[in-house]
């Protein structure tokens, strides 16, 4: 169980990270974006800038997810849609496997969940896993990128260059 008031989260914006306050910081890191409305709306405009904007102040930006509520108006989201715009931004992502597949792969997650109870079994045997083929929509636009996985997490990593 995941307990959530919103509060600020839902208000929060690229405009409240105050860029004099980085000064010399060398990584920005970002969490939870699926419990933070402003962030998931509108396909991810507002996160794309934050994380864009961090770039362009020369850090090494790193994005951690949260499982959207299956009921919740994040849970409706294209998050497909959503990580295409924001991923370029990004140098390490960090999803877990049971997030990214209720993510981008729906039926699967669903399956998998159905199959295990409502959990994704860490020794569950290698072929009721996916072959990830969905993430290479990630990579021609990068072509140095790195995808590494394991159960979980499973690692995006945008290298430079």
């Amino acid at each position: 169980i995941f307990l959530h008031s919103p509060g600020t989260n839902d208000t929060f914006g690229p405009d409240d990270v105050d860029i004099d306050q980085l000064a010399g910081a060398q990584i920005f890191h970002f969490g939870y974006p699926p419990v933070m409305r402003r962030m998931y709306a509108n396909r991810g405009v507002e996160l794309a800038t934050l994380m864009e904007r961090m770039k362009v102040e020369g850090l090494t930006t790193s994005l951690d997810m949260a499982y959207p509520d299956p009921a919740s108006e994040a849970g409706q989201v294209d998050w497909m849609a959503l990580l295409e715009r924001v991923l370029p931004y990004v140098d390490v992502f960090l999803p877990s496997l049971d997030e990214i597949l209720f993510m981008l792969d729906r039926p699967r997650h669903n399956a998998l969940s159905e199959a295990s109870t409502g959990e994704l079994a860490a020794s569950a045997p290698e072929a009721e896993f996916p072959s990830f083929s969905c993430y290479q929509l990630f990579l021609p636009p990068f072509p140095q990128d790195l995808l590494v996985r394991s159960h979980p997490p499973l690692i995006y990593i945008n290298l430079p260059g």
